[in-house]
């Protein structure tokens, strides 16, 4: 019953993570290695070795080694999270926000030398019209 809240929810996690793991061009890729690995390693291994268990040791241990097997799976996430993972996501983010930065700057960089090009253009009229007035009295 929980599984319709805790599979959303993986998944939310799963395509969040992968823009800020994958390499530059490669979130397609990423994205679909993760449904990959889900889908096809993670169910088929975990039907055979499930079926296994509960054929040769019954349900209760099977239930038993699943579990002890997402605790240390869990372990496991925890240690590569705090030693890998979160230098490369805070990396990640501080260069998604320069090149945020960079993107905004050159637009705004653009914006500002049209603005100026507009403004001698105004000034070169109003020039104009005054040495026109001038000469025409």
């Amino acid at each position: 019953m929980l599984e319709v809240f805790t599979y959303q929810i993986m998944w939310v996690a799963a395509v969040t993570f992968c823009p800020i793991l994958a390499p530059k061009g490669l979130l397609a890729t990423m994205t679909g290695l993760a449904g990959a690995v889900h889908y096809s390693v993670g169910r088929g291994v975990g039907a055979l070795l499930g079926g296994y268990l509960i054929s040769q040791y019954g349900i209760k241990t099977a239930f038993n080694f699943f579990g002890y097997v997402c605790v240390a799976g869990g372990g496991l996430y925890v240690l590569v999270y705090y030693l890998y993972l979160k230098k490369k996501i805070i990396t990640r983010e501080q260069e998604m926000e320069k090149e945020e930065c960079t993107k905004n700057g050159e637009e705004g960089q653009a914006m500002l030398e049209y603005t100026k090009k507009s403004e001698i253009v105004t000034k070169d009229e109003k020039k104009k019209k005054n040495r026109h007035l001038q000469s025409n009295p």
